[in-house]
């Protein structure tokens, strides 16, 4: 059985039976930084800028900065606002990264 090469190995699901239903596609919950400013399209400087003001919502696990990726939608949905403290009123909005 040949791979699918539109398929990526790190985004399917392990143990499940034959066939398509073996690939099926995650939905990430948290991303890193590098991933975070892909998908805003913004240089890392300035992602690690906007997160030490609070203006973009993240999480911090251990050591580790995390985003959420439904606040970072959020955060898109509201215009991307760069105040101080932006990130924390979209964390705070019913529905604000949650589900």
């Amino acid at each position: 059985m040949r791979a699918d090469p539109n398929i990526n190995p790190a985004h399917t699901l392990a143990g499940t039976t034959s066939g398509e239903s073996r690939h099926k596609e995650y939905i990430p919950v948290l991303i890193g930084a590098r991933h975070a400013g892909a998908m805003l399209a913004i240089a890392q400087r300035t992602l690690s800028k906007h997160t030490a003001t609070g203006a973009i919502p993240s999480v911090k696990l251990g050591g580790a900065r995390r985003y959420i990726v439904a606040e970072i939608q959020e955060w898109i949905k509201a215009g991307c606002p760069t105040e101080p403290g932006a990130g924390d009123a979209i964390r705070q909005q019913p529905g604000g990264g949650e589900g």
